[in-house]
């Protein structure tokens, strides 16, 4: 088995909403201001700044505070730890925005897409470095050839999959450096940003699932055959684009059974054995209850 050097860091996105006078969440905010200095003026930055300073007094490696790319949205970027360390970091960071938002009246939400007819998302980009570069390719291949068993643990809803798309979650099995458009972004060698993770990942779950693909690499040296998007001429072109990511949760089941066994034996459980028939029933619960509903449920609980 191949031993590596990991760390882990999240950037964590969520939006601030309320309840209407029917009780549906609605954005707290609206007006110009994304994506800029403006929105850090706007009413709900104060209990941003309250979350921030809980954070920081537990020890929290808060290394970025931003707003995001709608009015109202947020993302803290956390600094790089140990993978479980990181992990129980992020679930601390998670139920804190919901209980300083909550102390107010509103709802920090990280669910991917709260509202339908809209571009602009919720992610929860992962980081993963390892520290023998000598690895890089090979943890890389691992990685791409099982993506998209991989979204089933990292998306694990059906309107997940509304992210499946450029410059969000990605579409097609690719890498490149800092090629936001592609599912795993390189920022330098041996760190990788994985996009196609939301918070609605069990992340435990999530991230052994992640080093277990890339460690398979490893150990059956697999070849790296796909190319850096941002090196080729035509970034589109078929040479540089693997098989399409699932587009569905049912999809992505599919996909993650088949690399479950693999998976398994490296992690020595059949925890994804569970996950799978878990996630089939929980899926025809949820799809009972009609995309709104099921929605408005999931956004208040993530």
């Amino acid at each position: 088995m191949c031993r590596l050097d990991l760390l882990v860091g999240f950037e964590v996105e969520f939006e601030v909403f309320r309840a209407d006078a029917g009780g549906r969440l609605v954005p707290h905010s609206a007006g110009l201001g994304t994506s800029a200095c403006a929105g850090l003026r706007d009413p709900s930055f104060a209990q941003v700044e309250e979350a921030m300073q809980a954070l920081l007094e537990a020890g929290v490696g808060l290394e970025v505070v931003h707003a995001e790319g709608a009015r109202g949205q947020y993302e803290f970027v956390l600094g790089p730890r140990p993978p479980l360390e990181a992990v129980d970091e992020l679930v601390l960071v998670q139920d804190t925005l919901k209980r300083v938002f909550g102390r107010h009246g509103l709802v920090a939400t990280m669910f991917p897409r709260p509202l339908p007819a809209r571009f602009q998302s919720n992610g929860q980009h992962t980081h993963l470095s390892i520290g023998r570069p000598e690895l890089e390719q090979r943890f890389l291949a691992g990685l791409l050839a099982r993506l998209p068993g991989l979204c089933a643990v990292c998306m694990p809803f059906d309107l997940s999959y509304e992210r499946a798309r450029p410059r969000l979650a990605g579409d097609v099995v690719a890498w490149g450096t800092e090629d936001r458009s592609v599912p795993v972004r390189r920022i330098k060698p041996g760190h990788w940003e994985i996009r196609p993770v939301d918070a609605t990942a069990n992340m435990y779950l999530a991230l052994a699932a992640l080093l277990s693909a890339g460690l398979a690499g490893c150990v059956n040296d697999e070849p790296l055959l796909l190319p850096d998007t941002a090196a080729e001429p035509d970034p589109d072109a078929p040479a540089a684009r693997g098989p399409p990511l699932p587009t569905s949760l049912d999809e992505a089941l599919d996909r993650l059974a088949e690399i479950a066994p693999e998976l398994e034996a490296i992690m020595q459980s059949r925890v994804l054995q569970n996950f799978l028939g878990l996630k089939r029933a929980e899926a025809f619960k949820l799809r009972a209850m009609g995309d709104d509903e099921a929605r408005c449920f999931l956004t208040q609980l993530f």
